[in-house]
């Protein structure tokens, strides 16, 4: 929601989530378990380490 840059197809692709189920998850119509959270959390935390990774000098 605050980051328009990850959003739910791209996310959905990465982790196998479908779009539809993750954008519910941010817009609040349902709750996620505790397994698609730490999925979620670990792809976006894998994201954010190849993007700091990057050398753009």
């Amino acid at each position: 929601m605050f980051y328009k840059e990850i959003n739910a197809s791209a996310l959905g692709k990465r982790i196998g989530m479908h779009k539809s189920l993750i954008s519910e998850y941010v817009n609040g119509k349902r709750k996620p378990s505790e397994k698609q959270v730490q999925k979620i959390l670990g792809d976006v935390k894998e994201l954010a380490k190849k993007l700091s990774a990057l050398n753009l000098a």
